[in-house]
């Protein structure tokens, strides 16, 4: 019997924790004249301080009621500042990741300029061992130079066409 109970009290309560959490910014009320748990839920603070202000005039400002309805607002608030600080941090964090690509685009476009140097010698070189019969991995290495010749040049545009940027 004593298991029962406690999960009837445990299920009565999960509500009510879940009403404080900062991604959801909804408060909860209770009612202790009910024997459940009523909600109230409030899509901002300033409706929560009226629901506090509602709740103090009916069961007076010393009332328990009333100090659960003003906590609701803090915690409220409280949600909110911590939205707002956690929203300015990942604003600065993102600024701190900015990169300035340029030295790297220069870089790309100077390493592309040596191996199209590079790639010119291969294809000369292979041209040649072909030609003299070298066999058919060295024919391969001819095209395999020359498609690559027309990816680096392609690069290379688009190299020039970001660094305008």
């Amino acid at each position: 019997m004593m298991k029962i109970s406690t999960l009837l009290l445990t299920a009565n309560l999960i509500p009510s924790v879940h009403a404080f959490h900062p991604a959801n910014p909804k408060i909860t009320t209770i009612n202790p004249k009910q024997s459940t748990t009523q909600l109230n839920l409030h899509a901002s603070v300033e409706q929560a301080i009226a629901e506090a202000h509602s709740v103090c005039s009916e069961y007076g400002s010393d009332s328990e009621q009333c100090k659960v309805a003003w906590d609701i607002v803090e915690e409220l608030e409280a949600a909110d500042s911590h939205k707002d600080a956690n929203a300015a941090v990942q604003a600065a964090s993102w600024e701190e990741k900015q990169v300035n690509y340029l030295p790297l685009l220069e870089g790309m476009d100077v390493l592309t300029s040596k191996l199209d140097r590079k790639l010119v010698e291969l294809h000369n070189l292979s041209a040649q061992l072909a030609e003299a019969g070298a066999g058919e991995e060295i024919e391969r290495l001819v095209y395999a130079s020359e498609e690559m010749r027309g990816l680096l040049e392609t690069a290379r545009g688009k190299i020039s066409e970001l660094k305008q940027y």
